[in-house]
């Protein structure tokens, strides 16, 4: 079970948000056999690079030995948040492979040492 801490400055996130965060958040976070926290961030700016009502999304993962932090802007906050996923998806897969590497190199470095 993985732990979200959702977050919001500048208006009330509606029921569709949070569900919908915790969607896209948690598709991501199957690919991680671990319990970590994760921590998203949805903050509404008035006007920013030229959007009238701005949203900036801003999602970390906390695990072992390593921390991944994504951010997006866009025009409403379910866009930031598919913006996101699929960033996502492809730094939690670098994260796993070289996480099998690492682990690889050890247990050929363990059995050489034994022989």
């Amino acid at each position: 079970m993985h732990r979200l801490l959702l977050t919001a400055r500048g208006f009330k996130p509606s029921e569709a948000i949070k569900s919908y965060t915790e969607k896209k958040i948690e598709k991501v976070s199957k690919l991680l056999r671990r319990n970590i926290t994760i921590k998203c961030e949805i903050i509404k700016h008035d006007a920013i690079i030229g959007l009238p009502n701005a949203y900036e999304v801003g999602v970390s993962f906390y695990l072992p030995k390593a921390y991944i932090k994504v951010e997006k802007v866009g025009s409403n906050a379910f866009q930031a948040i598919d913006e996101i996923e699929p960033v996502l998806q492809r730094l939690v897969k670098r994260y796993k492979e070289k996480r099998q590497k690492r682990s690889k190199k050890l247990d050929w470095k363990k059995i050489a040492l034994n022989l």
